[in-house]
């Protein structure tokens, strides 16, 4: 799928802004509630995008119980961000390619 590149840059935008919500959440008595609705709407549209690497991560966040939020959410939010990393540099030469690497 051909989008304009402006489309894959609000894309990441809006996920830098959803780690910013979620590191800030860990700190509150809501932070279950935030990664599983982030998790949700990642696992639901980042193929879309061609980020086929971002669902597992997506798909993980909605699966967070009270049990393991610490641990696998401080690591989830590291993977998230090495992610937007990652996913920063490749579109600063073009869009993805349709293999979603």
């Amino acid at each position: 799928m051909d989008l304009p590149a402006s489309m894959y840059l609000n894309y990441l935008a809006r996920r830098k802004a959803d780690h910013t919500k979620l590191t800030a959440a860990l700190s509150s008595g809501h932070a279950i509630e935030e990664f599983k609705v982030v998790g949700h709407q990642i696992k639901g549209n980042a193929s879309s995008f061609g980020f086929d690497d971002l669902v597992s991560i997506g798909e993980r966040m909605e699966a967070l119980s009270n049990a393991n939020l610490k641990n696998e959410a401080t690591e989830l939010l590291a993977e998230f961000w090495r992610w937007i990393v990652k996913t920063e540099a490749r579109l600063a030469s073009g869009p993805p390619e349709e293999s979603g690497s």
